[in-house]
């Protein structure tokens, strides 16, 4: 199953085709998505050759299941876009305001998530030698699969899943 949102797959898309075409890119693979970021990795460990990276490119893809819609973006992808600007536009995505029917006092928050709080002092009592972190994380992944991706905001034209679980 592809894990990326269709509306996300431009930006990705516009990273692969810059490093087939050999431009200084690979500071942005790491924040791609799968399967985009192993496909990133794999062409950037090629000679900066268009032959060498499309081949890199096409063996990158050639068991996926979406190999022919990742083809179709990334050749479809603009070279002179200003990736730069393509991640500010992502990242200041304006966020409305909640309504103050549904805000809360900092103080109310503490306590909104009984269940995590529970389960790190359940966990911290089975492994008292764990990593005092590592509770915390637990929990929250446990939340985040029970989510599987059905939580969604909208933010403009991207969509965001806020869990840590990737299927």
């Amino acid at each position: 199953m592809f894990t990326t949102e269709p509306t996300n797959y431009s930006f990705s898309a516009q990273v692969i085709r810059k490093l087939i075409d050999g431009q200084e890119v690979e500071n942005f693979i790491a924040g791609l998505p799968a399967p985009w970021k192993e496909i990133g990795r794999n062409i950037a460990a090629c000679p900066k050759s268009p032959t060498l990276r499309t081949q890199a490119f096409e063996a990158s893809i050639a068991n996926l299941q979406e190999a022919n819609e990742i083809r179709l973006w990334v050749f479809a992808a603009d070279l002179k876009a200003d990736l730069n600007q393509s991640q500010d536009i992502i990242d200041q995505v304006p966020m409305p305001e909640l309504p103050k029917s549904s805000q809360i006092s900092e103080k109310e928050g503490e306590s909104a998530c009984t269940w995590l709080d529970d389960y790190i002092h359940h966990s911290k009592l089975w492994t008292p030698r764990g990593f005092e972190w590592f509770h915390e994380g637990c929990g929250l992944w446990v939340l985040s699969v029970v989510a599987a991706r059905r939580i969604l905001v909208h933010m403009g034209k991207f969509r965001v899943h806020p869990t840590v679980y990737r299927p």
